[in-house]
């Protein structure tokens, strides 16, 4: 498993949400590049609809350890999609700001989502450039982290703790 100290080591920073953490609050991690956070700070790009209080108040909740829903069906609207057919792969699925965007990655443990790319949702077009950039995040992983696994897990809450919302039952 990954530490904080690895992931600090290769450029990665931890997200926070906007309204700060109370003591024992903290149940979950994201942890981006210094670009992603800048972008979702709207300090690189500010056309791109960045600060988004949707992305906040999803940092949020996941971050304090609030319900977050997961789905391995690509046409569901959840929070989190672990894709079929990809060595660990996961999708943060962002609807706004418009036209949404996707963040994939892979979990370094539980409660710890490791971003490795942001895509505007109309950029990946189909399925099969869908397909393309996910096959890409494991090859980005063993070239940061070599010789260390991503997490693995059977149930969505191996990954994402609970509470979780299975939006595939």
């Amino acid at each position: 498993m990954l530490s904080d100290a690895q992931l600090k080591l290769a450029g990665f920073v931890e997200l926070t949400p906007v309204i700060p953490l109370r003591a024992g609050e903290h149940r979950r991690a994201i942890w981006a590049k210094t670009a992603l956070r800048d972008l979702v700070a709207g300090k690189i790009t500010p056309e791109s609809g960045f600060p988004c209080l949707e992305f906040d108040l999803f940092v949020g909740r996941y971050c304090k350890g609030y319900i977050v829903s997961a789905t391995r069906d690509q046409k569901k609207k959840s929070d989190f999609k672990w894709l079929q057919g990809h060595d660990q792969v996961w999708v943060v699925a962002l609807r706004n700001p418009r036209p949404g965007w996707r963040i994939f990655g892979r979990f370094a443990g539980k409660n710890r989502f490791v971003a490795l790319g942001v895509f505007i949702r109309g950029d990946l077009g189909n399925l099969d450039n869908y397909s393309i950039e996910a096959s890409k995040i494991p090859l980005e992983w063993d070239a940061l982290f070599p010789n260390v696994p991503a997490h693995e897990g059977a149930a969505f809450q191996d990954y994402l703790g609970e509470p979780v919302r299975d939006d595939d039952e």
